[in-house]
């Protein structure tokens, strides 16, 4: 009889398979009214019932060979395939896990729990289940490529890239693949992967507005500005209405390029059109800090927190717009964040470099530093990955031939350039040349044009020619290229409106021979400080990889007195034009030294000057919060908490450098 039963349960299985459904459903019917309880019949009669749209009776079926045996896993995979396809992704996935759990070698059951696992966001779970059907040999394209996309979406990073490698072996287009590329990159924070990635997807398909989009994103991310505006700039003009992620792409890169009136234009409009966007309010929160409105800032981000508790931009805007002054559960989180390791490298050194800031705005020197340190090591081993390790040999080497070239320029005629002329004021980065670019910039004849980028890259095709040919062959090259490279650094300076503008970036006091002999016109102001106080300050903000310098106390000591001394030889060969002003003596008697200071740039008074806290100036630093307040001995930011912990440092510094002043 038993025989007999299952013959017809394998009859009415065929008939089910090849659509035959009235002759399965007789077969079904007539097996059941001989044995009520037999656990296939019950099984094929709720595929029976799927199959002609009756889903509440096929679950019945179904749930009633399963209560026969809770083992049988073929009920438990036929059950979640119905509340799939039912929409019910919660109870599928635990079905689905059971009868993994029963049969984890059944194909069928590893992809009903891979699309449960999807639709409930249990993108680990999925990624583990397409994996298993991959090893199986299950595992055609599209699983593959799903695979990545999961462990993607679980972090893991190792087993996405292996996914996709898979997916292109076994022959996936790469009009596919480049997306998914793509979005691992940003989720790992690989900004040189995705720029690879996106490059080579931009070259393929220069029509595809999305490989021109990751391209953009890559460059913001790694600094190049330029090349991001230049990528991202078609795709906002050549849409009538561009949507909110453009805008607040564009609205981004527009940031970071200081171009604050285009960027307060499409972040504000980005922000309105994406009110739980936390990459959205955070960056809105970015311009509100440099434009001074730091309540305004404050609200954002916390809005920023709430929208995305996780998003770790929002926790390290909102410590820079308070300087440390944060509510206890945002610092326990972000504790929580940086001991569970972020992604993107940079921004859990940037976690660090945070919590850094709370514990020193709590007074806790040890733990402040530690912090820091984490921040350091971890800015340092990126750093050096990327190519910018610190070598200290090859940064006297280069010092030395700036300064055999720079000699030769001395009384060389490069001719001269029209328009506004340029106040460099240059001294090591957290010297207080915010401070005073902010009071000379408060004169009606100066515009602020802060940190410009195109002197450093100046400098450098300047160092690699005299690298390249020699000191003596590089006067010849300047000679040749004087109006290029005049035209190139005063891109973006002709319609300014002003006599002057001011150019803080610290670096180019190494270019005073250089910018001297190309605008001589040109005034420039070396800011000096008390050593172990900017020592500290560096150590304490996340600066850029060229900055190799910086993150080691050691590196900072060997670096400081080379370039404050070749600085100041500079300063001292043409008195002119140069001179060196205090930072601390202008904190400890602001009235007294905020003329001396203007008088130094070769500027008249203008009593604009004497209150430079109500400029409205945006100002897109480190100190963009800092220098808002009254100028004073406490506003500086100083080593005085750490000098304690690092007397003999400290010392040894401070006297390197005055040394190195005097040498």
């Amino acid at each position: 009889m038993t025989a007999k039963l299952d013959e017809m349960a394998e009859r009415a299985a065929k008939a089910l398979r090849a659509g035959r459904l009235a002759e399965a459903d007789e077969t079904l019917r007539a097996l059941l009214a001989a044995d009520p309880r037999h656990i296939d019949g019950l099984q094929l009669m709720g595929l029976l019932a799927q199959e002609r749209g009756n889903p509440q009776e096929a679950e019945k079926y179904l749930k009633s060979a399963i209560a026969l045996d809770t083992n049988f896993w073929p009920a438990r995979i036929n059950l979640a395939g119905l509340y799939l396809k039912a929409g019910a992704a919660a109870p599928a996935l635990e079905e689905a896990r059971i009868a993994v759990r029963l049969a984890p070698d059944q194909p069928l059951a590893l992809r009903h729990l891979a699309d449960a696992a999807e639709r409930t966001k249990q993108f680990g779970e999925g990624f583990q289940a397409l994996e298993r059907l991959s090893a199986m040999g299950a595992a055609d394209v599209t699983i593959e490529m799903r695979a990545a996309l999961h462990g993607i979406m679980a972090k893991e990073f190792d087993g996405a890239r292996q996914a996709l490698d898979r997916a292109r072996g076994k022959g996936a287009p790469l009009q596919s693949l480049h997306p998914i590329a793509a979005e691992l990159a940003i989720a790992a924070g690989k900004w040189d992967d995705l720029q690879k990635v996106a490059t080579a997807w931009h070259q393929a398909e220069p029509q595809n507005t999305k490989a021109r989009r990751y391209a953009s994103r890559a460059e913001l991310e790694l600094g190049n500005i330029e090349e991001a505006a230049d990528l991202f700039r078609p795709l906002i003009e050549e849409q009538a209405s561009p949507d909110a992620d453009d805008k607040l792409m564009y609205g981004r890169i527009c940031l970071n390029a200081q171009r604050f009136d285009e960027a307060g234009k499409y972040l504000t409009e980005a922000a309105r059109q994406l009110p739980r966007s936390a990459d959205a309010l955070t960056s809105l929160a970015r311009l509100k800090t440099f434009e001074g409105e730091l309540d305004e800032a404050q609200r954002l981000c916390e809005a920023a927190i709430s929208a995305d508790p996780e998003s770790v931009r929002s926790y390290l805007q909102l410590v820079i717009v308070t300087r440390g002054q944060i509510d206890l559960p945002y610092k326990e989180k972000m504790t929580t964040l940086l001991k569970a390791g972020v992604a993107d490298q940079g921004l859990e050194a940037g976690l660090a470099f945070a919590l850094g800031d709370v514990a020193f705005r709590e007074r806790e020197a040890e733990d402040a530093l530690d912090f820091y340190r984490q921040g350091n090591e971890r800015r340092a081993a990126e750093g050096a990955a990327r190519g910018y390790p610190y070598d200290s040999k090859v940064m006297e080497k280069d010092v030395t031939l700036l300064e055999e070239a720079g000699a030769l320029l001395e009384g060389v005629d490069l001719g001269e350039a029209d328009g506004p002329v340029p106040i460099f004021i240059t001294g090591m980065p957290r010297s207080g040349t915010t401070l005073i670019e902010r009071i000379i910039a408060s004169h009606g004849k100066v515009a602020p044009l802060g940190e410009r980028v195109v002197g450093p890259k100046l400098l450098e095709k300047y160092l690699y020619k005299i690298r390249e040919s020699g000191a003596e062959a590089s006067v010849g090259w300047l000679k040749e290229n004087a109006d290029d490279l005049r035209r190139e650094y005063l891109t973006g300076t002709g319609d300014i409106g002003t006599d002057y503008f001011t150019d803080k970036m610290p670096g180019n006091a190494l270019a005073i021979p250089l910018f001297a002999a190309l605008f001589p016109k040109a005034r420039f102001l070396l800011t000096t400080r008390v050593p172990f106080d900017v020592a500290v300050s560096v150590f304490r903000h996340q600066f850029p990889f060229p900055y190799s310098w910086s993150h080691r106390f050691e590196d900072i000591a060997h670096y400081y007195p080379v370039y404050m001394g070749a600085s100041a030889r500079f300063v001292r060969a043409r008195p002119d034009a140069t001179a060196i002003f205090d930072y601390d003596g202008l904190a400890a008697d602001p009235a007294g030294q905020i003329p001396e200071l203007i008088a130094k740039v070769g500027l008249d008074w203008d009593e604009a000057c004497a209150d430079a806290s109500s400029s409205g100036n945006r100002i897109a630093t480190f100190s963009s919060v800092q220098v808002r307040g009254e100028i004073s001995p406490k506003s500086s930011d100083g080593g005085s908490l750490l000098r304690p912990l690092m007397e003999g440092y400290a010392s040894e510094l401070d006297a390197a450098v005055a040394a190195a002043l005097q040498s």
